[in-house]
């Protein structure tokens, strides 16, 4: 894993003093402050970061007995307008987790009362369109449909130059759209509160979309943990990709990787720039380690699908760089704590 530079000394020790604090966070519906009723009344609440291709997920778990004045607890809309703010850290440092609308609200009852879960994910992209992109970059591909949502675009650097020959978008929902564009890039897509990022695999982001650093994790910021050893895909070596040329009107056929084993894509692609991306994301994943691990930690708001973590003293085997796949945060009376899904860093 090797020394530990400065800078991440010092984020180690500014997020070992955020911990001397007691857990918090803040809530915010509509653009009104939760009240002292609802904080009171606040079970517990969990927020879930999902990689590309799935929707990050907050819920919210309420005590909805009836108060002092006999009255029950008002339902919110679940039409996917009423707007959750989420802040969670330490009392001496809070981050903003994201922006959730309402999709679903449930009520349920016992001996004991009742309760009222809230479901909430953030901006739906569902509506379709049809539309044909020919000679565009992805940085003017992204922006537009991030308008078109009232969303501003956060593109990586190494992707906004890359030119789309010709892509057909047809009665197909944006994110959709997005995700199997991302897809050939080995890229993540994903509305994260009021922007759209289009990011290289392994960028994480907070909620704001600032890339974060990687994140240092030692055995005692550890509950508990479950590694599985897998097998990398090493009969292959290069992956064949077809596209339809246009010009000739016949397949042509490009590769990715060194001669040897041959994986063959099924689909056919409108262009050799797309295949060629096709072929070598699919190259990426192969050549990545298939050894998962699952992690339950103190809770840490930088903890986020896609960031880089580093583990060290916990097992030569584990020991080294991961990326998040998913982690749940969850909050409640019993404390803080994020459970993490991981997967081995490519080298």
């Amino acid at each position: 894993m090797g020394l530990i530079g400065s800078s991440d000394m010092e984020n180690i020790i500014k997020r070992a003093k955020n911990r001397l604090t007691p857990p918090a966070y803040k809530l915010t519906v509509g653009e009104i402050e939760a009240g002292s009723i609802l904080i009171e009344r606040l079970i517990s609440l969990s927020v879930t970061s999902n990689g590309g291709g799935s929707s990050d997920q907050l819920s919210l778990i309420i005590d909805a007995k009836p108060g002092l004045d006999g009255k029950p607890l008002e339902l919110p809309v679940a039409d996917g307008t009423t707007k959750i703010k989420l802040w969670l850290g330490y009392q001496l440092r809070l981050i903003e987790m994201g922006i959730f609308y309402v999709d679903q609200v449930s009520l349920s009852g016992s001996s004991s009362g009742f309760t009222l879960t809230v479901s909430a994910i953030p901006k739906a992209m569902n509506n379709q369109f049809s539309e044909h992109w020919a000679s565009k970059g992805i940085d003017e591909i992204v922006t537009k449909i991030a308008k078109r949502h009232k969303l501003e675009a956060c593109i990586d650097e190494k992707l906004k130059s890359e030119l789309i020959q010709n892509i057909e978008q047809k009665k197909e929902s944006d994110l959709n759209f997005l995700t199997h564009l991302a897809v050939n890039y080995d890229a993540v897509v994903k509305p994260i509160a009021d922007k759209l990022i289009f990011l290289k695999k392994g960028q994480g982001t907070s909620a704001s979309g600032e890339l974060l650093a990687p994140i240092h994790l030692f055995t005692h910021d550890l509950i508990q943990w479950d590694f599985k050893k897998g097998q990398r895909e090493e009969k292959y070596t290069q992956v064949q990709a077809c596209y339809w040329n246009y010009m000739e009107a016949q397949l042509e056929i490009v590769h990715a990787g060194d001669e040897g084993v041959l994986c063959i894509l099924d689909d056919v692609f409108n262009n050799a720039e797309i295949a060629m991306q096709a072929a070598q994301a699919k190259l990426n994943k192969i050549q990545r380690s298939s050894d998962t691990l699952s992690l339950t930690v103190l809770g840490d708001p930088e903890l986020t699908a896609e960031a880089t973590i580093k583990l060290k003293g916990l097992h030569k085997k584990i020991d080294g760089d991961w990326r998040i796949q998913s982690a749940t945060h969850s909050y409640s009376s019993s404390g803080y704590q994020c459970q993490l899904q991981a997967y081995r860093a490519p080298e």
